[in-house]
């Protein structure tokens, strides 16, 4: 399926609008980082983008990556919204509402008959593909574990390099600890003083530590971002302290 829109409804999605901006690029240090463990292991990667809170900026940070992502010579980047309790994903990209965009992935669990090039969307004007939710199931937790989901996933490794996976928030939900069986790495973004403290902790307590990518601290403003200039700080990335990634603030960030 194919679809094309010139209109986003965030200006933050500045892989999107301002690829080379210095704004994105803490989203190029993580797609550096990504592809060093594609190639490490030789076999497209899926990573799930979460936080522990709604508002903290997952949504658009999944969509960041994957424009960076995709950036690379002959990168495949598929962004599928798993967010089924409120996925904001085709919204942002200023496409037609979820439920408007066929059966999406709540529909192909439910009917084994659809591949995942059915429920897939080519946006022209768009350097990645696009599964949205579908419409909303009463149980998000059933569509998640069904094995059929995980077979879509593996549909997917097949045809793209990299899969971005846009989730509920850790915390109040299970779907996150679901969605772990199925894929290689969480990103977890944290609010720059939007978090409370107790629920990063009490997200770092149910994660999988084995698969923590990294933290990404968003919407820092501290004087990292002081001047025009831009520095990107990082934690050491061997096991077993998570990178810590900083994005800049913008006007309206909490």
């Amino acid at each position: 399926m194919s679809a094309d829109s010139h209109l986003l409804s965030d200006e933050h999605l500045v892989g999107l609008l301002r690829p080379s901006s210095w704004e994105a690029e803490p989203y190029r240090t993580l797609r550096h980082m990504l592809e060093r463990l594609r190639g490490a292991a030789q076999k497209s990667l899926v990573l799930a983008v979460s936080s522990a809170t709604p508002g903290d900026g997952k949504t658009t940070t999944a969509l960041n990556l994957a424009a960076s992502l995709a950036e690379g010579p002959r990168t495949k980047v598929l962004v599928i919204d798993c967010d089924l309790r409120r996925g904001d994903v085709a919204r942002q990209l200023g496409l037609k509402g979820a439920a408007d965009m066929g059966p999406g992935i709540c529909g192909a669990v439910r009917n084994p008959l659809l591949t995942i090039a059915d429920i897939t969307w080519s946006l022209a004007s768009r350097p990645f593909s696009v599964v949205p939710t579908g419409p909303m199931p009463p149980a998000p937790y059933e569509i998640l574990e069904s094995p059929q989901f995980g077979a879509l996933i593996e549909q997917a490794r097949v045809e793209y390099d990299f899969i971005v996976i846009d989730t509920p928030p850790f915390i109040p939900f299970a779907d996150c600890r679901v969605l772990s069986r199925w894929v290689d790495w969480f990103a977890l973004v944290i609010g720059a003083h939007h978090t409370p403290r107790k629920l990063i902790e009490e997200t770092l307590n149910v994660i999988d530590p084995t698969k923590l990518l990294g933290i990404i601290f968003n919407g820092d403003d501290s004087a990292l971002w002081g001047s025009n200039r831009y520095y990107a700080y990082a934690a050491a990335f061997d096991r077993p302290s998570p990178k810590i990634l900083r994005t800049p603030p913008t006007e309206d960030q909490p």
